[in-house]
């Protein structure tokens, strides 16, 4: 069984981020063989969206959060996520 990560950058997504772990696991359930990590990446969000991602942690726990310090662009915080990523491949959302 192989391990794929996926890369969630988060910036202020406080209200899409509870509607999109469903929508991940079950895009990932598509494929049995396989075993999924979810690494959201807060970028300095100043809104509720690590509160939320830590709640999502407790209740599954493929989640992983990385915090950055402060906002650095989605690519800084994709570039985390994908050093973080203990999977075999990695994609980015």
């Amino acid at each position: 069984m192989s391990l794929i990560s996926v890369v969630v950058p988060v910036y202020q997504n406080e209200g899409s981020l509870a509607d999109l772990l469903p929508r991940l696991v079950a895009a990932s359930q598509r494929s049995p063989q396989d075993s999924f990590e979810y690494l959201f990446v807060d970028d300095g969000s100043r809104d509720g969206s690590l509160d939320l991602l830590r709640s999502l942690a407790k209740e599954d726990a493929r989640v992983k959060i990385i915090k950055l310090s402060r906002n650095f662009g989605s690519w800084a915080a994709i570039l985390a996520g994908l050093f973080y990523a203990r999977g075999e491949a990695a994609v980015t959302i």
